[in-house]
C-alpha cells in the first residue's frame, strides 16, 4: 500500500460528521491508499518492504471531500 498523508490536526481529513462505522479521527493519522483486510478499527502493522522501491514522487492530493456521508 501507499502512504498518502501523516498527520496530526484530525480537522485536515475527517467529514463533518465523522466516517461511517469509526466516528471522528481523534488522534494522529496515517491516510493510506487502497485497502486493508480486517475491521475498520483494526491495528495496521507497518514495516519496511521487502524489496527496495524505486524512488517515486509524492502523490499530489486533488480533492479530500469533508461532506458527511450519512446522507444528512
Amino acid at each position: 500500500k501507499q502512504i498518502v498523508k501523516i498527520g496530526e490536526d484530525a480537522k485536515e481529513v475527517s467529514p463533518s460528521s465523522g466516517f461511517l462505522n469509526y466516528g471522528n479521527v481523534q488522534n494522529q493519522y496515517v491516510m493510506i491508499k487502497g485497502s486493508i483486510p480486517g475491521a475498520s478499527r483494526r491495528l495496521v502493522m507497518m514495516r519496511a518492504p521487502a524489496r527496495a522501491k524505486k524512488m517515486e514522487s509524492p502523490p499530489k492530493i486533488e480533492y479530500l471531500s469533508l461532506e458527511s456521508k450519512q446522507g444528512d
